[in-house]
């Protein structure tokens, strides 16, 4: 992937990200249901689709860091990471948030 195609890729995601992050800092009781599934549905596809595109250009070292910034006091990055994953995918593919 050239520079080019991976800097406006992953500045795609982030501009999702962002337009998001903004809707739900907005959200007020009572919320539309609708609306919540939705910006949060694109926050975290588009927040996963950018770790991977990263991890297509930098590999392990760029995963092992993020595993470590993940770590929690109970649970491991990898098991963080996987459960964000595995979120990401019930989000695509069975509609569950």
């Amino acid at each position: 992937m050239r520079n080019i195609e991976f800097l406006s890729g992953l500045s795609w995601h982030f501009e999702c990200m962002v337009l998001a992050a903004a809707a739900i800092a907005n959200f007020r009781p009572p919320a539309d249901g609708f609306q919540m599934r939705m910006y949060y549905s694109l926050y975290v596809t588009n927040l996963m689709s950018a770790v991977d595109m990263v991890f297509e250009i930098h590999g392990d070292p760029f995963q092992t860091a993020l595993k470590d910034s993940l770590k929690t006091s109970s649970l491991s990055g990898d098991e963080v990471l996987g459960y964000i994953r595995e979120l990401r995918n019930e989000i695509v593919h069975r509609a569950i948030d």
